[in-house]
């Protein structure tokens, strides 16, 4: 039985060969991110742990001016695999697979003066382990596609793992995959300034499953901002969120006199560019027979609103808990808060969610006034 993805067709995966099939939206992402990029000349993809291919594939139909991908696994098996689903796609001159270790191959593309436009980087939990290998190898002014499944680990239930790849503090809470969306980009840009890269975000999500981050990539120095980096310092019992940059002295205690927890160090700059999110979507009608666009329309949209927002988020079904009350729909409660004259937006991050400049105290009483 074959399957199709896209405009690519593919084989089912054997089972030991990654595949996730509720990972479209990351690689439809992919598709329209290098489309926006608009480069003007031949594409190279590079792609780290490979599996099926179908990125590359993806890459390689969907994409013009894409030329050759690059392609490597250790699994002898999923490279079977992709060349079976290069042939069943005529795309077989168009591809050439390694089976080398994922530092090894970054290192080997350099050497052979491969520098791909576009690396993808999908590992098995940290992409941490690879990052300063993957700057050698991917082309200036190009994009690195870094995906994070660690979940555990960013999201405070491993802070061990945590501490030991990123050197972070982590805590649990219901804001906490968007810390861990902010965890990523550091690392991910830090990984960046000691190669003398700039790494800037061009979108940083989590689509259910993991985060992924669309980082492109220039060289020359690149002075980090102490204000875009820090720590969120949450206070359990009164919910008090704050932001603090790196050169601020980290508090114990939050504004009532309460013992806080904190998260970072991490990034507290934007997480999306909102003129790249506005070129994404300007190629839906050359690409709504291959996207599920719906789908991706839905998260473009709730990235831009988030740009400008506070580095955190609240969840209506807890705050109305906390209040025992019965929650509103979270679009009156963003009205609401605008009408007082506060900026309010949705979020990808949670359905039930909202981000607010507004002070705790304006999101209680508001919400309380909508209650049913």
């Amino acid at each position: 039985m074959i399957h199709q993805e896209g405009a690519v067709k593919f084989i089912p995966p054997p089972p030991k060969v990654f595949f996730r099939e509720r990972a479209r939206l990351a690689r439809d992402l992919g598709v329209l991110g290098i489309r926006a990029m608009a480069f003007s000349e031949p594409i190279l993809v590079a792609e780290t742990f490979a599996g099926t291919g179908i990125r590359s594939l993806r890459y390689l139909r969907e994409v013009p001016n894409v030329e050759h991908a690059y392609l490597n696994d250790l699994n002898s098996e999923a490279l079977q695999t992709i060349e079976k689903n290069a042939r069943l796609n005529r795309l077989e001159d168009r591809i050439t697979t390694f089976r080398l270790e994922a530092n090894n191959f970054h290192y080997t593309l350099k050497t052979q003066e491969i520098f791909p436009h576009v690396l993808d980087l999908d590992a098995f939990g940290s992409p941490v382990p690879f990052l300063d290998s993957a700057f050698h190898a991917v082309r200036e002014g190009g994009v690195l596609y870094v995906t994070a499944t660690d979940l555990p680990a960013l999201c405070g239930v491993d802070p061990r793992s945590a501490f030991n790849h990123y050197g972070v503090l982590t805590m649990q809470n219901w804001f906490c995959h968007e810390t861990a969306a902010r965890i990523l980009t550091r690392a991910v840009i830090r990984a960046g300034a000691r190669r003398k890269f700039q790494a800037a975000p061009l979108f940083v999500m989590f689509d259910g499953l993991a985060l992924r981050g669309f980082f492109q990539v220039v060289h020359g120095r690149y002075d980090l901002d102490p204000e875009q980096e820090g720590f969120l310092s949450f206070c359990p019992q009164c919910w008090e969120v704050r932001a603090i940059p790196m050169k601020q002295c980290c508090p114990r205690q939050c504004s009532q006199g309460h013992p806080v927890e904190l998260a970072g160090p991490l990034w507290l700059g934007e997480l999306h560019n909102p003129d790249f999110l506005e070129r994404m979507r300007s190629e839906f009608p050359r690409v709504a027979h291959w996207l599920q666009i719906e789908r991706v329309a839905f998260f473009l949209d709730r990235m831009r609103e988030e740009v400008g927002m506070p580095p955190f988020f609240y969840r209506l079904d807890r705050v109305s808990k906390r209040l025992k009350i019965s929650p509103p729909k979270v679009s009156e409660v963003i009205r609401a808060l605008k009408d007082r004259g506060y900026p309010a937006a949705w979020t990808h991050f949670h359905t039930n969610a909202f981000k607010t400049t507004a002070p705790l105290p304006v999101v209680f009483d508001t919400v309380r006034a909508l209650a049913h």
